[in-house]
């Protein structure tokens, strides 16, 4: 089946509403009132679309990380599998608000008294990475991580031929 990796990602979110309806149901479902009968779904039927649920999103998982680990992209210079460009861009988010955090770090706690300091000797606490070293580093991450997020979503447009995919998973 030709599949993009957008089609797989929707699916996929579909199916994980899906499941978590049904798990707030399945509780609910669990006791009832006469007049309810007509209104609430059986435990049975509710758990048997959770596991159906559940099967499809693992095999659509599965489908997903063979998409990703076949589909390329190259990222300021360096070529890298979709799937290692996915599991980088939360890391190089993270580390661009660290720099930039840092940039805005005056070293002073807000809820003391004064500088931060040793009281024998008065000894003060010193950068260590000047705000402008900060910026530059929070520029240059900042720029990794939405190089990232960008070949990444090029990359899920790409259609591609998977094996054994099951067209009923999509409807």
């Amino acid at each position: 089946m030709k599949i993009t990796g957008y089609q797989l990602t929707y699916r996929l979110r579909e199916l994980q509403d899906q499941r978590e309806i049904v798990s707030t149901q399945f509780n609910a479902s669990l006791f009832q009132f006469a007049e309810e009968q007509e209104s609430k779904q059986e435990p049975l039927e509710l758990m048997r679309v959770f596991r159906e649920c559940e099967r499809k999103i693992a095999t659509l998982q599965v489908a997903q990380a063979s998409y990703n680990l076949a589909v390329t992209v190259e990222v300021m210079g360096e070529t890298m599998t979709l799937h290692e460009a996915v599991k980088l861009v939360g890391g190089a988010a993270r580390a661009a608000k660290m720099w930039k955090d840092a940039a805005k770090n005056t070293g002073r706690n807000p809820y003391a008294l004064g500088d931060a300091s040793r009281d024998k000797d008065h000894e003060y606490a010193r950068r260590m990475v000047s705000v402008q070293e900060c910026l530059e580093q929070a520029t240059q991450t900042g720029r990794w991580a939405s190089a990232l997020r960008q070949a990444v979503q090029t990359a899920n447009g790409t259609e591609m031929e998977l094996e054994g995919l099951d067209p009923a998973l999509f409807e």
